[in-house]
């Protein structure tokens, strides 16, 4: 629902409340799904929702991400009506599913790159304990020749 299809007298905002729910979710790492909330299946009610479903904007500096789902609990007859509904709704489903396919394909390219960042972490951690501990080797030798030659200088 948009703002503009509710009455004056109501002073409801549901894309308000959309984007605070959002944000909500994401601050918690919540994944989110949207519905329909109407039996309409018109170009521009399935815009409204791709448009809401994969809009990554922010709301109050909590980046929103893209939804995780979308749910149909409102179907009609009128959806299946070959002519009118039906032939776009499948066209909006296959751009539905390419976006879905670009994101999952970003989200692993970042995955990989934050597993690389994280191997090259451990890689340089690890190094630098093993200088550290060859560093501290080093000076256990020379303390040990040091006692030596004060021993012998003792005596």
């Amino acid at each position: 629902m948009r703002d503009c299809e509710q009455p004056s007298y109501a002073l409801a905002s549901p894309e308000a409340l959309l984007l605070q729910l959002r944000a909500t979710a994401a601050s918690q790492q919540v994944p989110v799904a949207l519905s329909n909330l109407s039996i309409r299946f018109d170009g521009e009610a399935l815009g409204e929702l791709e448009r809401k479903a994969f809009d990554s904007s922010c709301y109050r500096g909590i980046d929103l991400g893209h939804v995780d789902g979308l749910v149909f609990n409102s179907m009609s007859d009128a959806m299946f009506e070959p002519q009118i509904n039906w032939l776009g709704f499948k066209d909006w489903a296959g751009r539905v599913q390419e976006h879905n396919a670009a994101l999952a394909a970003e989200r692993q390219l970042r995955s990989r790159k934050a597993s690389a960042v994280m191997a090259a972490r451990a890689a340089a951690a690890a190094n630098k304990q093993q200088q550290q501990y060859q560093e501290g080797a080093a000076g256990m030798v020379v303390n040990e020749q040091q006692e030596r030659q004060s021993a012998t200088a003792l005596v």
